[in-house]
């Protein structure tokens, strides 16, 4: 389940190949990277089991439905971000996130 986004940050102090989470979206220094907060939910709740074992009714569809919904009309988006989604763009962050980690000090390593 999605709780929310924290930033990465460099420690400071003598060791620069550090890094922490920060305490809030606002703290001082740059992100180096974003992280996604999430709690795992037991799979006796995934939705294709609770399809599979028929304890989804019409109403929770109808809900799950009505809050996509909302969340896709109101959901900001225009040309310039739809870039964003696009192969080129994706692989060249993941890359540029190899490149942070590696300066960073840690051992990563990636198929090309």
């Amino acid at each position: 389940m999605y709780l929310g986004v924290s930033r990465i940050v460099p420690l400071r102090g003598e060791n620069n190949n550090r890094i922490a989470i920060a305490k809030s979206l606002t703290e001082e220094g740059k992100a180096v990277e974003y992280a996604v907060k999430m709690k795992r939910i037991s799979p006796e709740y995934r939705m294709d089991r609770l399809l599979a074992d028929h304890k989804v009714s019409d109403a929770n569809i109808r809900k799950i439905v009505s809050i996509l919904i909302k969340f896709h009309s109101t959901a900001l988006t225009n040309t310039a971000m739809q870039r964003y989604g696009q192969l080129k763009f994706l692989k060249s962050k993941i890359k540029e996130n190899f490149r942070t980690m590696s300066r960073l000090g840690c051992q990563v390593s990636y198929a090309r």
